[in-house]
């Protein structure tokens, strides 16, 4: 894979761009170039380039504006602004984590509320916890993309180790394998030096003898001749000068054959000395070769691991630092929550509209007030800012009207429970009016990663009948998609 992907003709910066754009155009641009994706998109092309809108979409408008849109080409000046890499990303996340935490001045929810209320224009209790859950959203965004990243960044690092793993045994066993050859070679010549050492050595013994046994003739021929007279026996000495003299040559044959023996003896001795340094040396060298490769394999996977350690630490403080932000926005949305009940007058019922009631999508369900409002009610009374533990609040919210006690590992897995709920029918809605318009107590499933929801687990919440909708705590901007289901109380 590419570590970039060209950005150049991404974004056309004289207009604004919906997430369903942003999307398309990447789609188109990613088909017609010869680059492949870039390591950023890698999981799920539409959801993570979907993840770059909702980070790069500061204002939480529905569409990236010209600011925004510059920020992802100006990301970071250390490289060619336009490409956007995974360093580029990580700035941004910090970027927009910053600015976050830069926007309130006091982490005291009274104090951050009295700054949003004074300023300029015409300050909103509803649109500041609007603006917070945005924020709250965001946060935990991050927090899901800095461990996704993390985690992805740390098995790329331990598959590094692995390789090396591999690779260092590779070498170890292929010099291994050359020392094997090379002793198997040198052990061949040193059997084959040795046989002929043997067969030298007999040789050299027979030799040995044939000189002992000559030098005894010579003696006793010499003994023989001295004993006769050279008038009467002329012919016998004349015989045993002859006998002396062949018995003399091969004398000469034998300390020649000694002498040659001796030196071939003294070569290949000198052969086996010579192969056996040689065996103690290739030895000795692949003992330092593989004690170096096992040295340099130690040294980066020590290195490696220093920097698992650091992502780990880095990725642990990031988190860490973005939960405390959101901890403060809750503080902070909660605040605001009390005291908008604290300001509203008439009774509780006033802020749930059934005007809903009357929606074409809800013609012959029987949806049921009483239900409804019970349910919503329960909702509105429990909130307690954006904790990630939707499907916890709405199991207890269904569970406190007294309409069902189903319970789901993730809010996407709601949906097949509540079809067997004989307190809900499932309907069928087209647009966003018409979510917004929905009656008090009606339950929207979302699937995993829809809306901008959390890719794995989705989301799920209560409409309140007023154009919101309430889980762990107050969505002012219910969102439509077609990946969702709707389940409305009936009598």
């Amino acid at each position: 894979m590419s570590e970039n992907f060209s950005l150049q003709n991404l974004f056309d910066s004289n207009k604004s761009m919906t997430r369903e754009q942003f999307i398309a155009k990447y789609g188109e641009i990613s088909q017609s170039t010869n680059k492949p994706d870039s390591s950023i998109f890698k999981a799920g092309m539409a959801e993570s380039i979907g993840q770059v809108f909702d980070t790069l979409n500061t204002d939480g408008n529905e569409t990236l504006d010209e600011k925004e849109i510059t920020a992802l080409k100006n990301l970071s000046k250390d490289d060619d602004d336009t490409i956007v890499s995974e360093n580029d990303l990580k700035i941004m996340y910090q970027n927009i984590s910053e600015k976050i935490q830069q926007s309130y001045r006091s982490t005291d929810p009274k104090s951050m509320y009295d700054s949003a209320m004074s300023k300029v224009g015409n300050p909103n209790e509803s649109t500041y916890v609007q603006n917070l859950d945005t924020q709250i959203q965001m946060l935990n965004e991050l927090i899901s993309t800095r461990q996704t990243n993390s985690d992805n960044i740390i098995k790329d690092l331990e598959s590094q180790i692995d390789n090396i793993i591999k690779t260092t045994l590779d070498e170890t066993n292929k010099e291994n394998k050359k020392l094997k050859d090379y002793n198997s070679a040198k052990k061949k010549e040193l059997d084959d030096l040795r046989r002929t050492s043997e067969e030298n050595s007999i040789a050299l013994k027979n030799a040995e003898q044939t000189k002992q046994k000559k030098t005894c003739d010579i003696a006793a021929i010499q003994r023989d001749i001295q004993f006769l007279d050279s008038k009467k026996d002329s012919e016998k000495i004349k015989q045993l000068q002859s006998e002396l003299s062949n018995a003399q040559k091969e004398l000469d044959y034998a300390n020649q054959d000694i002498t040659r023996y001796k030196l071939t003896e003294k070569n290949i001795s000198s052969d086996i000395a010579d192969i056996s340094a040689e065996l103690v040396s290739a030895q000795n060298s692949a003992k330092a070769k593989i004690t170096q490769i096992d040295a340099n394999k130690a040294a980066k996977i020590e290195a490696l691991q220093n920097k698992i350690a650091i992502e780990k630490n880095d990725a642990q403080k990031d988190i860490k630092k973005s939960k405390e932000q959101i901890r403060v926005l809750q503080s902070a949305q909660q605040y605001a929550l009390e005291r908008i009940k604290t300001q509203t007058t008439g009774n509780a019922e006033a802020d749930y509209s059934n005007n809903g009631a009357n929606l074409p999508c809800l013609n012959g369900v029987n949806y049921s007030s009483e239900k409804g409002q019970k349910l919503a009610e329960y909702m509105r009374k429990h909130v307690v800012g954006f904790t990630g533990y939707c499907s916890r609040h709405v199991s207890n919210g269904i569970a406190g009207a007294g309409l069902g006690n189903e319970r789901a590992g993730s809010a996407c897995q709601m949906d097949s429970l509540l079809r067997k709920n004989q307190n809900f029918k499932e309907i069928k809605i087209s647009s966003a009016e018409e979510l917004k318009s929905l009656p008090a107590g009606c339950i929207i499933v979302y699937e995993a990663g829809a809306a901008r929801y959390n890719a794995k687990h989705g989301h799920i919440e209560v409409s309140l009948g007023n154009g919101t909708a309430a889980s762990d705590g107050i969505t002012r901007n219910m969102r439509f998609t077609e990946n969702m289901s709707v389940f409305v109380p009936v009598a």
